[in-house]
């Protein structure tokens, strides 16, 4: 009697020793698989969601500006003799607004908030100031030419009436200008010319460019837009069937093919994941692309490597150059 009930606890915490392996290895592993699937969904009631509409760590955006120390010059026929300035830091907060759901996507506009850090930048201020290109008169010319090609010659005799200066070609600016206040176009002028641009300007004016308000005049600027308005709509998969698309852009402002590019050119397609929203379970063999709206493309991220982070493996995936 004393022998069976030996074999029969002995069986017994034998079987439960291999449940409990078979648990660990393949139980416990099923059910974290499943939580964090659930927490990356896009959905009201994922744990997640909410870091989805409101980026709480900033992405780290740095600006680089060649500094053309010899306009005048270059006005002559020179070379120019360039300097790197930079990085002037800014952190960069993203947020998702009007989403809708329909089925396994989520349409939304994006808002992008910039603000500078100083600690970043060191010894550079948004004050300080650059030399580079008029970026108001190529701005100005590249909008012309797109939407009122004949405008050109009526362009070239208003330039000194809308960027004064005796060198309107190269222009001295702070950072913040040239990036978000704006570098202003004069419209005060009764010239002929100067009024027509003006007048034609005000029906086409792009994200960049602005009318001022109690004033005649415009001001061009590289990020005004992005500070004030949001963009989109983008539309993106949620997951819910397969949880390796969440976060994948398949349609920019209802489109899935962009005309920004060369015809019939790939970079022109919408697609990629949101840099937002990144799928779990990343592993070295994933073909990783992300769409960036800055420049209407998709950027590659190619595989270089693990690393750790506070103790925590990672692996390290370089974009394009």
């Amino acid at each position: 009697m004393h022998s069976t009930v030996t074999a029969t606890v002995t069986a017994f915490s034998f079987l439960l020793a291999i449940c409990g392996i078979f648990f660990y290895f393949l139980g416990i592993p099923s059910i974290v698989e499943k939580d964090i699937t659930a927490f990356r969904r896009l959905d009201n009631d994922a744990g997640g969601f909410s870091s989805w509409k409101e980026a709480l760590i900033p992405l780290q955006f740095n600006v680089y500006f060649f500094n053309v120390t010899n306009p005048d010059e270059v006005m002559q026929g020179k070379n120019p003799v360039l300097k790197e300035i930079g990085p002037y830091v800014y952190d960069e907060f993203k947020s998702k607004m009007e989403y809708t759901f329909d089925g396994d996507t989520v349409t939304y506009m994006l808002q992008e908030k910039l603000y500078f850090n100083e600690k970043l930048s060191g010894c550079r201020q948004e004050d300080d100031i650059i030399t580079i290109l008029n970026v108001a008169l190529m701005g100005t010319a590249a909008t012309i030419k797109k939407t009122f090609p004949m405008g050109i010659t009526y362009f070239n005799q208003a330039i000194p009436h809308l960027f004064l200066g005796k060198n309107t070609l190269f222009k001295g600016s702070t950072v913040r200008e040239i990036l978000f206040d704006g570098v202003t176009i004069y419209c005060n002028s009764t010239a002929m010319a100067a009024t027509t641009v003006c007048k034609a300007m005000v029906n086409y004016l792009p994200p960049q460019i602005r009318k001022l308000e109690n004033s005649s005049n415009f001001a061009f600027s590289l990020f005004y837009n992005k500070n004030k308005t949001a963009t989109g709509p983008f539309k993106e998969i949620r997951g819910i069937k397969n949880i390796s698309n969440v976060g994948t852009t398949i349609e920019y402002k209802g489109k899935l093919h962009l005309e920004v590019w060369q015809e019939n050119s790939t970079c022109d397609l919408v697609r990629g994941y949101d840099l937002s929203a990144l799928p779990p379970f990343v592993n070295p063999q994933m073909n990783l692309q992300f769409f960036v709206p800055d420049i209407c493309s998709a950027l590659h991220g190619e595989f270089t490597g693990e690393g750790k982070i506070s103790d925590i493996r990672v692996f390290r995936f370089t974009g394009d150059t």
